[in-house]
């Protein structure tokens, strides 16, 4: 009895998941080095405003791994928030867009965001959603540390009085990130933003 068998088929492209919200927002850092909790902070600070329209999944994570490629898949758009001490004293933060890294890297677990992105093509076999990454100032990160004045003062900024936005003009972030992250006080206030 001659039996044949078809030949195996090739195995499916992983299935991206629907994005099931607007945005997918990182806090990156450890709040137990000095200004590295900027990221967490935000967090925080975001967690007590409206969310936009389609809503958001707020993480707050240590350091990007590949296993938040499906965490990112979640999000029409991602954010990441992150300390940067390359910042000027006259930068309180800026943002900036990210593009995918695809570039061979070490065995390191840890992840810069554009190579976060690049893992996203590489896993889901679809282009990543578009990204930024706002880079807030930093003095120190020293371990055991608390944050420094120049951070509180941020984010005093950012809890009682409307932040200046010029430095997300013009950084390809839509308006509508702008408007529903940075409007609250100013809506109170009658204030014009954009």
């Amino acid at each position: 009895m001659n039996i044949s068998a078809a030949p195996p088929s090739p195995p499916s492209p992983p299935r991206q998941p629907e994005p099931q919200v607007d945005w997918v927002i990182f806090g990156i850092g450890n709040r137990s080095r000095g200004d590295d909790a900027a990221g967490p902070l935000i967090l925080d600070w975001l967690a007590d405003q409206p969310p936009p329209p389609g809503g958001w999944l707020l993480l707050e994570v240590f350091q990007l791994q590949p296993e938040h490629v499906l965490d990112m898949a979640l999000g029409r758009q991602v954010l990441f928030i992150d300390a940067d001490l390359g910042l000027t004293a006259q930068e309180a933060w800026r943002v900036a867009p990210c593009a995918p890294d695809t570039r061979p890297r070490s065995f390191s677990h840890h992840l810069t965001p554009a190579q976060l992105l690049g893992a996203f093509s590489q896993i889901c076999a679809n282009p990543p959603p578009a990204a930024w990454v706002w880079h807030i100032r930093a003095e120190h990160l020293n371990l055991g540390h608390s944050p420094s004045l120049g951070l509180h003062h941020i984010l005093n900024r950012l809890k009682h009085g409307r932040p200046d936005t010029s430095a997300l003009h013009g950084q390809g972030l839509p308006q509508i990130f702008i408007w529903d992250f940075f409007t609250q006080k100013a809506q109170k206030n009658g204030d014009q933003i954009c």
